[in-house]
């Protein structure tokens, strides 16, 4: 039965805070930093907004890696994305 089921499939049964959580770190896991709790606090808030607007959990990671790049893009007055194009 589970191989009828799409990608995403696990996200929408899977709990709000493992979606966030896993989103979180599969940011961590892309850019192979170490943990940082101000990097992680950040990241996480800015997942949970996400979360609210609808994105899938893999939306999200994909989103998260594109807004801060790397620790220093986590870093207060670091330039944004936006800034740098």
């Amino acid at each position: 039965m589970a191989q009828y089921f799409d990608e995403y499939a696990e996200d929408a049964i899977e709990p709000e805070g493992s979606v966030v959580l896993n989103a979180t770190m599969g940011w961590f896991a892309f850019y192979e930093v170490p943990y940082d709790e101000s990097a992680a606090d950040l990241i996480c808030e800015t997942a949970i907004r996400l979360r609210r607007q609808g994105y899938s959990g893999p939306e999200m990671v994909d989103a998260l890696i594109q807004m801060y790049l790397g620790l220093p893009g986590t870093r207060v007055n670091a330039p944004s994305s936006t800034s740098c194009h």
